[in-house]
């Protein structure tokens, strides 16, 4: 599967559903977002804050690897079940659609965003936001640092 079509697709999905792309990196790291980068073969996903890497997550495809970031970006299996839902039907069609008709598959990406629920999309769009700013609030209280990244001095 083209690596390239694959992100335009996670892109134009993301678009559609009102995820800005403020949230998420697909060519390296963006400070306060979730990224994705090959790198030695493999597709890394993790959260960018002060220069720094966490939750860092290794794929062996980037479709895995846009999955993992959709999980970070909901709340609910509901949520995920939606999103992940609308990317993968979106890219089977542009697939689909690009084999049938020999076209150009990331010229097909765009032209089928389909219109589903607005209350769906917008209820997601806005949890992504929220949840969001309380990773960025936590992260502030931590110094930059996780639970699983943070570490205690004893005293």
């Amino acid at each position: 599967m083209n690596e390239k079509v694959v992100k335009e697709c996670f892109a134009s999905t993301m678009k559609d559903i009102g995820i800005s792309d403020s949230y998420y990196s697909l060519e390296g790291y963006k400070e306060g977002a979730s990224c994705i980068i090959k790198q030695n073969n493999k597709w890394l996903v993790f959260d960018a804050e002060r220069a720094e890497r966490y939750e860092v997550k290794e794929f062996t495809n980037v479709k895995q690897a846009c999955l993992e970031v959709i999980r970070r970006f909901t709340y609910s299996k509901e949520d995920y079940d939606y999103l992940s839902g609308e990317f993968k039907h979106n890219l089977s069609e542009v697939i689909k659609l690009g084999t049938k008709t020999n076209a150009e598959p990331i010229r097909l990406v765009e032209s089928l965003m389909l219109d589903k629920g607005v209350e769906g999309r917008k209820r997601i769009a806005e949890g992504v936001a929220y949840k969001a700013t309380l990773a960025h609030k936590a992260k502030a209280k931590t110094g930059g640092r996780t639970k699983k990244n943070s570490r205690r001095s004893s005293i």
